[in-house]
């Protein structure tokens, strides 16, 4: 019984000691594995971290595709729209071009127009006036020719039969510009027609002297008390005269060109509305080539008489003086033989009908750029 005990007792002894040795063992089993869950469990929190992070940024990256998204179809609605206007700007900036070109050729027709109308025509009824102009108007030596500005009174009034008529007389309306055709046609016109003829006859005139040193001979009326009058023969025949007159001889004044303003109309009596010629030295081709004017000498259309000089007894404006001088007698329109030029009172300065033409050129020509733009 002792026997079997003790053999228990040890048997006892070496499991619990197996046991125990099984314990240890599992033990450390389990602490390595919590060590490996708490690796795991940290693994698992930065992950979390980690996710949450990138949830913020796809949450945000949501709100920036959002945005775009509508910038993208705010922009595409601009876009159409743009191109709906753009669309509108190309058919209006090709009416502006062709509104220009219309312009332009409505300023070349009145340019040429004003070319037309600075010399006689080669026809059967203009050549009748040039044969009565070269018969009794001018006289040519060797070295010179000498112009008589009062023979064309005489030759207007005796031999075509002009005389002074309104604009409504002739052409039913208050302001028009006739042709040489049309004011010879209605045998006569008010001082522009005047002028515009008169200008056409003198440049007939200047062609037949070929160069040579021309004289203007003009005259001033006078009286009887006055020791220096005497007799302006009208023509080279010397059949029909002014009394009393002092003349009046000037030289290389060879370029005729319309003037307009407040001057002395001779019809009225009194300084008004009215056109006259001045004479210039050298051809009037641009606005700078006005200044040119100042001291040329002025003769009256309608009798050939002298009626001074430009900016001392008629003012050519300009800005300084259109503001601060005070004159009674002034020009603001000049007519050469192929532009028209006017002060403008809206911007103190003097346009053509030239320099308009260019401005739109220009005009045109960027038009055009923004077009291939």
């Amino acid at each position: 019984m002792k026997l079997v005990f003790s053999i228990l007792s040890i048997a006892l002894i070496v499991s619990t000691s197996i046991l125990s040795i099984m314990i240890s063992s599992k033990n450390k089993e389990i602490y390595y594995l919590n060590e490996k869950i708490s690796i795991k469990i940290e693994e698992i929190d930065k992950l979390i971290d980690y996710i949450d992070e990138n949830k913020q940024i796809i949450n945000h990256l949501d709100t920036s595709y959002k945005k775009l998204n509508n910038s993208y179809t705010y922009l595409t609605n601009i876009h159409e729209e743009l191109g709906y206007k753009y669309t509108e700007l190309n058919n209006e900036t090709n009416t502006l071009i062709n509104d220009i070109e219309i312009y332009q050729f409505e300023i070349k027709k009145s340019i040429e127009w004003f070319n037309a109308n600075a010399i006689l025509e080669d026809s059967s009824k203009h050549q009748l006036i040039k044969d009565k102009l070269e018969e009794s108007c001018l006289e040519i030596t060797e070295n010179s020719c000498r112009i008589k500005a009062g023979c064309f009174y005489l030759i207007n009034k005796k031999d075509i039969g002009l005389e002074y008529k309104y604009d409504y007389e002739t052409s039913n309306r208050t302001d028009k510009l006739q042709s040489i055709n049309e004011f010879i046609e209605n045998e006569g016109g008010d001082c522009e027609d005047y002028s515009l003829f008169f200008k056409a006859e003198y440049n007939y005139l200047y062609e037949k002297c070929e160069n040579k040193n021309i004289i203007l001979e003009s005259y001033v009326i006078t009286n009887e008390n006055d020791n220096n009058a005497e007799n302006y023969w009208l023509n080279f025949q010397k059949n029909w005269y002014f009394p009393y007159t002092l003349i009046k001889n000037f030289e290389n004044y060879n370029f005729p060109n319309v003037i307009c303003g407040n001057m002395y109309d001779k019809n009225k009596d009194k300084i008004s509305g009215h056109c006259m010629i001045v004479f210039s030295r050298e051809k009037i081709k641009s606005i700078n080539d006005l200044e040119k004017l100042d001291k040329m000498i002025v003769i009256e259309p309608q009798d050939g008489s002298y009626r001074g000089k430009i900016n001392e007894e008629i003012t050519l404006i300009n800005k300084e003086k259109f503001l601060n001088s005070d004159f009674e007698s002034w020009v603001n329109v000049v007519i050469t033989d192929d532009d028209y030029y006017l002060f403008s009172q809206n911007d103190y300065s003097w346009k053509s009908y030239s320099s308009f033409y260019d401005d739109l050129e220009i005009k045109k020509n960027h038009a055009l750029e923004l077009l291939d733009e």
